[in-house]
């Protein structure tokens, strides 16, 4: 329980690591077909289990299961953290910027945690609420789509062959946050969740969730 409970500590904090954002070969819009761009994330309300395998930056591992409802079209998300026995640790809400605890054991109490939690969720699973600012192509992918974030920040979204994607997400400085790397296979359709997706926080206090989709 303590090495569970230990991820709320590290999700509060989080300093950036060096890497910025990269240039990009720049290519016409209307070249583009906007359903690539919009790959990764689904466009209908959906529900998805996940058994997640977290890495803390201490290197110790735990394993959670996770209940993740996502409404695209209000943009609101409802997430249920369990232990593998089935106690439940933090149970929230957010639509917009708004984030509700409704349930929290201890350190998944904390404001900070759900809102951390949140902000991954979204970029794991919720188009950003703008249009593609910049269009263009990258080493090994076929297109790479540039947002500008919820969050103050930018959002680039690389899409590559046979429904491979990766997202990687800046903060307002152009530092390097978050990356979620999404292996799909060659009959992955837009709004597909791939059944393995990992998302690695970068940082002095990074860490990395391993997501398994169970259904």
């Amino acid at each position: 329980m303590k090495s569970v409970l230990s991820i709320a500590i590290f999700t509060l904090f989080f300093l950036a690591g060096c890497a910025s954002l990269p240039s990009l070969e720049l290519l016409p819009m209307v070249d583009i077909e906007p359903a690539k761009c919009q790959r990764p994330w689904v466009t209908e309300k959906r529900q998805f289990v996940h058994a997640i395998a977290a890495t803390l930056p201490d290197g110790k591992k735990t394993l959670i299961t996770g209940v993740t409802t996502i409404d695209p079209e209000e943009r609101s998300l409802h997430v249920v953290i369990m232990t593998i026995e089935g106690l439940v640790l933090f149970e929230g809400r957010a639509k917009g910027d708004k984030v509700e605890i409704q349930r929290g054991i201890s350190l998944f109490s904390s404001g900070a945690f759900a809102e951390g939690l949140m902000n991954d969720v979204r970029l794991i699973f919720l188009k950003p609420a703008t249009v593609p600012t910049e269009v263009g192509i990258a080493r090994g992918f076929d297109v790479v789509c540039r947002y500008q974030d919820d969050i103050s920040g930018v959002v680039d979204v690389k899409i590559g062959r046979g429904g491979d994607w990766e997202l990687a997400r800046y903060d307002s400085a152009n530092r390097l946050q978050r990356r979620v790397i999404a292996r799909s296979g060659s009959d992955s359709e837009r709004g597909a969740v791939p059944e393995r997706i990992k998302l690695t926080a970068e940082g002095t206090f990074g860490y990395s969730l391993d997501m398994q989709l169970i259904q």
